[in-house]
């Protein structure tokens, strides 16, 4: 047998082992990083007590993901997926990272399910689920532990299309198949809210993609995503209260995305040349890069309308696919425009270039060698620039020294760095840069930088200016577990036990499972025995 014969027969044995491996040499190393403690630690080490113990399972459906009523992020199945390696190998983040490099093949690998079912060109459909796999701006969703989100997400949305495109691919419509998309689809809800996209996208891609689809059909399915959605609005709206309607309004959508527009440019920059991807990336500028990278990413579609190139309908579905699926990144913009968001909406523009170059082949086959040289050797520079950027996240040390020289300047840089100094107990050193922070443009300072500054005050001695903003964050907050636990501290160190007292009794109703708040009361009424 010829190599050539070699190859051709065993083109998707070689295809896995060349994406498994390219994976592996660019996330491997991941495996033995540490925390960085930027939402790791709030999502895991804070909620160890909770996610550590399989009883509790049922009180993730009754919380936010941070468990606090003053988050908007509901999603209990990412909890349930920290639980899962928090039961398994305890604080450790081995684990955590594993299962973060195991959820990045797994959408790798679905992805490509997912093209092969939609007929694509297999050369093409390889080349770009490879370019996907080691695309430098998913380095945030592989090597950061909460940037599983997305790609949890994405497994969950994928075997939605999947089973979707399964259902009407028999004549008969496998209501198995259909069972399997809307338990895949009520999965993605409970991962990300986002997913109340595919109210619009599902019937939309059904029209695009699916055999013979009748009416009946798009109510069913419309029927059922209403559903899921509606149960999931009612727990969302027990877990986090009022803020998961304001969470939702209209005029409050409109607003975000008008003032948010440049996002949107930025996030193509990522894409088409992912140069400028920092570890926070806040109001990142527009420059030459953003308007380079839209001419790229514009190309399919002024192809396909201009000039016949690919299949129109298909080219115009992976557009819209990339701004409908981004656009809650700026309807909840908080000017951090962090690139593990980009992770399942990119996955539209790779579809509009797939159709794109294979429409390209078809009328001049003698390009197909150029084109897949191309794709080739995009792939081996991307490959050099994930392997490089995913360094950053190797611990805290490396985290917060990357943020800073990225981005200087950053008010949540400085509140990262002013946290890693108290963490290493140089206090006065925080407070200093603590001071540097600016205010946002309406003036206010973030909840958590004052959290932070209220920890700072308290263990420098500077008990009255830490209650005056613990009283200020608790006017607004009146659970805000932070200010509460700070303000007992300082009531205890002053000797006002009961009132220190009474305020941990209220934060062990608030997270009854926290034994540092049992260890906090029962301190207290030591030092009440004494004195």
């Amino acid at each position: 047998m010829t190599i050539k014969k070699f190859r051709i027969k065993n083109k998707k044995i070689i295809f896995s082992i060349v994406l498994f491996s390219a994976i592996a040499f660019v996330y491997g190393k991941t495996l033995n990083y540490d925390y960085v403690y930027f939402d790791d630690d709030r999502l895991v080490l804070d909620n160890y007590d909770l996610i550590s113990d399989y009883k509790k399972i049922p009180a993730f459906f009754t919380k936010s993901v941070f468990n606090s009523k003053e988050e908007l992020f509901y999603r209990p199945l990412l909890t349930l997926s920290f639980s899962i390696d928090a039961m398994i190998s305890g604080k450790n983040p081995f684990m955590y990272h594993f299962t973060g490099l195991l959820l990045h093949c797994i959408s790798v690998f679905l992805l490509f399910v997912f093209f092969r079912k939609l007929n694509f060109d297999e050369n093409f459909s390889m080349l770009f689920t490879l370019l996907f796999a080691v695309h430098p701006a998913f380095g945030h969703a592989v090597a950061w532990i909460p940037g599983r989100n997305d790609t949890l997400l994405t497994v969950a949305l994928l075997l939605t299309f999947i089973f979707t495109l399964d259902y009407f691919a028999s004549g008969k419509k496998n209501k198995y198949k259909l069972l399997l998309a809307m338990i895949s689809f009520f999965a993605a809800m409970f991962i990300k809210e986002t997913s109340i996209i595919m109210l619009a996208m599902a019937p939309l891609f059904i029209y695009v993609f699916c055999k013979n689809p009748k009416k009946a059909d798009y109510l069913k399915i419309f029927f059922f995503m209403l559903l899921i959605v509606f149960l999931y609005m009612i727990l969302r709206n027990y877990a986090v209260g009022g803020q998961g309607k304001e969470a939702f309004a209209i005029m409050k959508w409109f607003k975000s995305i008008f003032q948010s527009m440049n996002a949107y440019f930025i996030y193509i920059e990522y894409l088409m040349i992912p140069s400028r991807i920092y570890v926070i990336p806040e109001l990142i500028p527009l420059n030459y890069l953003s308007i380079v990278s839209l001419i790229f990413l514009s190309v399919p579609l002024i192809a396909s309308l201009f000039f016949a190139t690919g299949r129109k309908h298909i080219i115009l579905f992976g557009y819209i696919w990339f701004f409908t699926f981004l656009l809650p990144t700026l309807v909840l913009s908080d000017n951090y425009w962090y690139p593990h968001r980009l992770y399942f909406a990119s996955i539209g523009i790779i579809i509009a270039f797939i159709e794109f170059v294979a429409g390209m082949t078809q009328k001049n086959p003698g390009v197909k060698k150029f084109l897949l040289f191309l794709i080739i050797c995009m792939i081996c520079i991307f490959i050099s620039f994930a392997y490089v950027n995913v360094n950053s996240f190797k611990n805290n040390d490396v985290f917060v020294s990357s943020a800073l020289k990225e981005q200087p300047e950053s008010s949540l840089v400085k509140v990262l760095v002013s946290k890693y100094y108290a963490k290493n107990g140089l206090f006065k050193d925080a407070l200093n840069v603590m001071m540097q922070v600016k205010p946002d443009k309406t003036g206010q300072y973030s909840k958590h930088y004052a959290e932070l500054l209220i920890y700072i005050y308290a263990v420098n001695g500077m008990y009255d200016e830490s209650e005056h903003i613990i009283h200020q964050m608790l006017a607004i907050f009146p659970e805000n577990e932070v200010s509460l636990e700070n303000l007992s501290e300082i009531y205890f160190l002053q000797g006002r036990y009961k009132e220190a007292l009474a305020l941990t009794e209220k934060l062990q109703k608030i997270r009854p499972e926290r034994k540092a708040y049992m260890e906090r009361y029962q301190k207290i009424k030591d030092a009440m025995a004494q004195n």
